[in-house]
């Protein structure tokens, strides 16, 4: 691929992961569980940290994680949502800051 095409490649992934990132920061905040199939696709797979492990979840088990907790909405939390950049490893692996 040239490197023009990767640029034009790395706009739309940029486009696309800026439209979804706010939906998946909503889910988070509020729980609406019918925002999930909008956010994550059924094969998705989550990687981060919980306490110093690394974690990976299938899509399936942070949505039961949603349904048995509350959500920080109704808990009264504050909400301070930043948008920083996105990282585009490769088409399909964008890390949104």
């Amino acid at each position: 691929m040239s490197a023009e095409n990767l640029a034009v490649a790395d706009e739309q992934v940029t486009r696309e992961v800026a439209t979804l990132f706010p939906r998946c920061l909503e889910l988070r905040y509020t729980n609406d569980l019918d925002l999930f199939g909008q956010v994550f696709d059924p094969g998705a797979h989550l990687y981060g940290l919980n306490d110093g492990d690394v974690v990976v979840w299938p899509a399936s088990h942070y949505r039961q994680i949603l349904t048995e907790r509350q959500s920080p909405k109704s808990l009264g939390a504050q909400r301070k949502d930043e948008f920083l950049h996105i990282d585009v490893a490769s088409d399909t692996r964008p890390l949104p800051r």
